[in-house]
């Protein structure tokens, strides 16, 4: 089914927004202190891992729509400064990579808290699944 104009419009849109909010996104993670040379991709795998436990590197793949080689190509890095870990036929996060990751999280509440206020945890949600829907769907038409 087609979209109606204004609903294309309007993803075209949030589209835009999120395009030119990249640019105060770098400002915000400076200002924040979440500098890293990790971009927010091997954040994500950390994130999963940490939620979710050993994964293959297939299912990491499946689960942000990217190629298995893609996956392979962050995860490589990651291994080689112990953020994570290859046991068996799955990945695991290291201690280390949980350090990493909680205290990027800390950074991020602590730093975010003053923006907080201006919205509800509902908007926000519905704001994440836009988001990750969008992703999704762009992925769809071929993977990373």
């Amino acid at each position: 089914m087609a979209a109606d104009s204004d609903t294309a419009h309007l993803l075209e849109q949030v589209v835009l927004e999120c395009l030119g909010n990249s640019l105060y996104l770098d400002k915000l993670k400076s200002k924040v202190g979440v500098v890293t040379e990790w971009g927010a991709p091997s954040w994500l795998v950390l994130q999963r891992l940490s939620r979710k436990g050993a994964q293959s590197e297939q299912q990491l793949a499946d689960a942000r729509h990217v190629s298995a080689d893609y996956m392979h190509r962050l995860l490589k890095p990651l291994a080689a400064a112990d953020m994570v870990a290859a046991e068996q036929d799955a990945w695991v996060i290291t201690d280390t990579g949980q350090r990493a990751l909680d205290k990027l999280q800390q950074l991020f509440e602590d730093g975010l808290h003053e923006y907080a206020d201006g919205f509800t945890s509902d908007e926000l949600r519905i704001a994440l699944d836009v988001l990750v829907r969008l992703r999704e769907t762009v992925a769809a038409d071929g993977t990373l």
